[in-house]
């Protein structure tokens, strides 16, 4: 048994959150360890190879995971072929883009500049 999952840092947009919790999930549905879901997603030499390192940090939650990454994590926590599959696939691209529009326009999540720093139409 592995160390205790710390939990997503505060600051930590909402939308990565919930990014990182749905990954969490997914693992914590197959009561596996990262290693394991690391030979799930292939030969260590095959494309779509991912270590157990990598899927930890994509559920970690500091920044947003390659596409890639998520979508190998979500093929990796459940029987290959079936609808399931299918349905983990298409809700983690969901919230992957959900993140990635976050992340490119943090004004979206509430991030702007306040009022009382523009001071100048140039600061706006």
């Amino acid at each position: 048994m592995g160390r205790p999952t710390k939990p997503v840092a505060a600051a930590t947009s909402p939308r990565l959150r919930t990014l990182a919790a749905y990954l969490r999930q997914l693992k914590d549905d197959t009561r596996t360890t990262y290693a394991t879901l690391s030979e799930r997603t292939g030969p260590p030499n095959a494309p779509g190879y991912r270590g157990a390192s990598t899927l930890s940090q994509a559920a970690r939650g500091t920044h947003l995971p390659p596409l890639e990454t998520v979508l190998a994590y979500a093929r990796a926590a459940g029987d290959p072929g079936s609808h399931s599959t299918q349905r983990r696939e298409a809700t983690a691209l969901s919230l992957w883009k959900a993140a990635a529009i976050e992340k490119a326009r943090p004004h979206l999540a509430g991030r702007s500049r306040r009022t009382r720093q523009v001071r100048t139409p140039a600061s706006l």
